[in-house]
């Protein structure tokens, strides 16, 4: 689908769609694992369980549910530990920064919306740096509703100077994509990132989906006519 509008700003996604932050998750997962004397468990069923948070990774670390009378102690060792290595090791996908480069060469602004706490998206973006570097970055402290509301992405786009119809939001999960057709922004679905096996993609309401990020440049000439091609 076309825009007629200019392309005045893309916003991304933080987790599984503008940086690889799974490997982080999978030292702290099988290292509590190693702790509680269980054995490692699949890489893959991590990355599936990342975007559905916190919880659901102390679930699959340590077999436990909420109903767990140390589930709050064990989910704050995790949030300490994350703490500790959160940016260290994780590393933008393949391709980003040359599509955050192409973005600068055409003056168009970019920008990150994430459900991630700002301590965590602070840590990991003081250690992946890119140019240009994002002009907002937009965490569930400055906003009342976060992602699937459309709220950060609005005020993302409110901070940038731009309307939601001139902007793109790219994330990895329907609430993602959910978020931005609310706000009324085109939406891009990174199906390269964190999405489970039994993710349903024929439910995700997307207007263009990219299967690696070096699409991206692409989809979104495609979708706004008036981009440079080459």
């Amino acid at each position: 689908m076309r825009r007629q509008s200019s392309l005045k700003a893309v916003l991304f996604d933080l987790d599984g769609t503008l940086i690889d932050t799974a490997v982080e998750f999978i030292i702290i997962i099988q290292s509590m694992r190693e702790e509680h004397g269980l054995a490692a468990v699949s890489e893959t069923k991590i990355r599936e369980n990342i975007c559905d948070g916190a919880n659901a990774l102390i679930k699959l670390a340590l077999e436990i549910d909420e109903s767990h009378p140390k589930f709050s102690f064990y989910r704050q060792h995790f949030l300490d530990l994350y703490k500790k290595i959160a940016g260290s090791k994780c590393r933008p996908y393949n391709g980003i920064k040359r599509s955050i480069k192409w973005l600068g060469e055409n003056e168009i602004k970019w920008g990150i919306a994430t459900n991630k706490p700002r301590v965590y998206s602070n840590a990991i973006l003081k250690k992946n740096t890119f140019s240009p570097m994002p002009d907002c970055v937009v965490c569930p402290e400055d906003i009342k509703n976060p992602k699937p509301s459309p709220d950060a992405l609005l005020l993302g786009c409110e901070i940038i100077g731009c309307k939601p119809e001139e902007s793109v939001y790219i994330g990895d999960h329907a609430r993602d994509i959910q978020a931005g057709n609310s706000a009324g922004m085109y939406t891009i679905f990174a199906n390269y990132g964190y999405v489970p096996a039994r993710a349903d993609l024929q439910r995700i309401t997307a207007n263009a989906f990219a299967q690696d990020p070096l699409e991206l440049k692409k989809l979104l000439v495609c979708a706004f006519p008036d981009l440079k091609r080459d």
